[in-house]
């Protein structure tokens, strides 16, 4: 599962995959991003964004049988920030990248997420690591889905 990006966006499908980690696919997530968290030559960055929706997901029940208590999925967020992941703030530049994803793919609705996570990856110089195939829509993006196969 080798990429050439040493600095990575986490979307939320990754943080959820790899949390739950039921799946091959899944496993795959976890396993990239605990090898990517050791690797001190990469970046991962967590956006508000994608921190606000795993927990959301999960807190919810909305992808497992039943919630997640909110205590432990705030633990596995520490846990990533204890491993060297880093909160993905908006820069001084990000308005500029967000208007230009947004204008990129016409965006409505559920897309205002996607774009803002696109305007975050590009913004840090950054792939984003997502199973979502639809980013593959923004021009200048640089995304790595780590559930794909080697």
């Amino acid at each position: 599962m080798a990429s050439q990006s040493s600095d990575w966006v986490l979307d939320v499908n990754v943080l959820v995959y790899a949390y739950i980690a039921q799946t091959p696919a899944q496993q795959q997530c976890k396993t990239w991003l605990e090898a990517s968290l050791q690797n001190m030559g990469m970046t991962v960055w967590l956006p508000t964004a994608a921190k606000l929706g795993f927990v959301r997901l999960l807190g919810s029940g909305i992808v497992t049988q039943q919630p997640v208590p909110f205590g432990l999925l705030h633990d596995y967020l520490d846990t990533l920030a204890q491993h060297g992941a880093k909160e993905a703030m908006p820069g001084a530049n990000h308005a500029a990248f967000w208007r230009i994803a947004t204008g990129m793919i016409g965006t409505k609705g559920n897309d205002i997420t996607d774009s803002h996570m696109a305007a975050t990856a590009m913004e840090l110089n950054a792939s984003l690591a997502t199973c979502d195939k639809g980013f593959a829509r923004f021009t200048g993006l640089k995304v790595f889905d780590p559930s794909a196969a080697e």
